[in-house]
């Protein structure tokens, strides 16, 4: 045997080794980022988010901390869609979805929940510190500057906001700021 030659094909077939692995492992990572991905906004999905519920909930429970959820819906959001076509539709959404993300702290986080909602948890926030935060999300949605650009006039956001309490599931919170956000929709919206 010739013990250069078997050194230098050993050395060939580390390398292409150690390159494929890296490929597959950073192919494997794209794969998980796109799976917990809103394609439009760059949130995190619904799917992603019933992981990510469960596991605050749970925190909150060990550390006796505070946890709210906000949901928002934007509204009146079909008119932006019909009157100016569902690719302005898209960038407002995005537009929408930059704006919460802005306003909220590093801790939070927000998903897309379906169409114009969004669904925020806020780990160690109480239902009043829950209620201010969720005005800072409705002003900044109505400050939104890069909507005039897209010929969208201002654009309003009703919210609903639970804090944990004692026996609540994710499913019970959701529900109860879901009421919260259809109370506020019944009361004149904004």
């Amino acid at each position: 045997i010739n013990r250069t030659l078997f050194g230098r094909d050993a050395g060939v077939t580390l390398l292409v080794l150690v390159v494929t692995g890296l490929t597959v492992g950073r192919y494997q990572n794209r794969l998980e980022q796109l799976a917990a991905t809103d394609k439009l906004t760059g949130l995190i999905n619904r799917q992603a988010f019933d992981v990510l519920i469960r596991k605050a909930i749970s925190q909150a429970r060990r550390d006796t901390s505070r946890l709210s959820v906000v949901i928002l819906d934007i509204d009146h959001f079909k008119d932006v869609n019909d009157t100016f076509g569902h690719m302005v539709g898209d960038e407002a959404l995005k537009a929408v979805a930059g704006a919460v993300r802005g306003a909220l702290r590093e801790s939070d986080a927000v998903c897309r929940w379906g169409g114009e909602e969004f669904l925020v948890v806020l780990p160690g926030c109480g239902g009043g510190q829950a209620l201010a935060l969720a005005e800072k999300l409705r002003r900044a949605i109505a400050e939104e500057s890069s909507l005039a650009e897209l010929g969208v006039p201002r654009l309003t956001a009703s919210l609903g906001v639970a804090e944990l309490t004692p026996g609540d599931t994710a499913d019970t919170l959701i529900t109860r700021a879901d009421k919260a956000l259809y109370e506020a929709k019944a009361a004149g919206r904004d």
